[in-house]
């Protein structure tokens, strides 16, 4: 066995362990107490409620600080349906108690066509809302999972080659790093190795093929391929719940989400396909 073909068996055994960890809600892990192993889900690590993103603060002047405020949003979270809802409520929240602050940020020639766009950005942000609660709201894609009553498991939102740590020569997985985006998600959620594995593959198209066999042998689960597929273009929809109003303030974003709420009520648990998807 090859170096690489070492680091990808040991990185997909790592991925298995942890789509087997199950949980009855989704946020964060916290630890119990410093004195215990045992940990507990707690209010989610995210953005929009990181404190700054990208060292920027949004809204600088706030008292209490906006990410405090925003904090009633961070769950844990029961079902999938408040999950996904959070993201939004949280972006709602800022336009109802910072309207100044998200006008600025369309940058528009002038206010009057700011103030236009903003009221489309926050009617579309509120069938989002609506969208998230069918779109695949409470159901799985795919069909019934193994653990309905715990249909969360870990997500490691920032889990790239980059932070993997290797024995250069052997191909050994020493250790991972960057753990502060993990959260507890949706099962169709952590299930992509497209995107666990950073969205890059290099070298010659016959060893990546070769190296993919490898990762879909050792998983070996009919369930972790069921939502890695049928929950593809959920996972696209999720990645834009975390957008400011800006990209959702057109007319095309509306008809996009109207779409799929018209979609979704004749589909249930199915994502409606997409041509430009990829």
């Amino acid at each position: 066995m090859s170096a690489k073909e070492r680091t990808v068996s040991q990185v997909t055994e790592y991925l298995k362990a942890m789509f087997a960890l199950r949980f009855d809600r989704a946020g964060s892990l916290y630890l119990s107490s410093p004195s215990k192993d045992d940990v507990y889900v707690g209010p989610i690590v995210s953005i929009p409620f990181f404190s700054a993103v990208d060292d920027v603060i949004r809204v600088p002047d706030a008292d209490p600080p906006s990410h405090i405020e925003l904090s009633q949003y961070r769950g844990p979270f029961s079902n999938t349906t408040e999950y996904l809802q959070s993201f939004l409520r949280a972006e709602l929240y800022i336009l109802s108690h910072y309207h100044a602050t998200v006008l600025s940020e369309l940058e528009e020639e002038d206010e009057e066509t700011a103030a236009s766009r903003l009221e489309l950005g926050e009617r579309v942000l509120r069938k989002a809302l609506e969208l998230c609660s069918v779109y695949p709201g409470n159901d799985q894609p795919g069909g019934p999972i193994s653990t309905p009553t715990q249909p969360f498991s870990l997500n490691l939102d920032d889990f790239r080659l980059s932070n993997i740590m290797i024995d250069e020569e052997s191909g050994d997985v020493t250790s991972f790093v960057d753990f502060e985006g993990a959260t507890i998600a949706p099962l169709w959620e952590c299930t992509d190795p497209d995107d666990q594995e950073g969205g890059y593959e290099r070298g010659p198209a016959e060893d990546r093929e070769k190296l993919r066999e490898i990762f879909w042998k050792i998983m070996d689960s009919d369930e972790w391929s069921a939502l890695y597929e049928h929950g593809k273009l959920f996972r696209h929809f999720r990645l834009r719940l975390s957008l400011q109003v800006g990209p959702w303030a057109s007319e095309w974003m509306e008809e996009w989400v109207d779409k799929r709420l018209a979609w979704a009520k004749l589909h249930s648990g199915v994502a409606m396909p997409e041509e430009d998807y990829y």
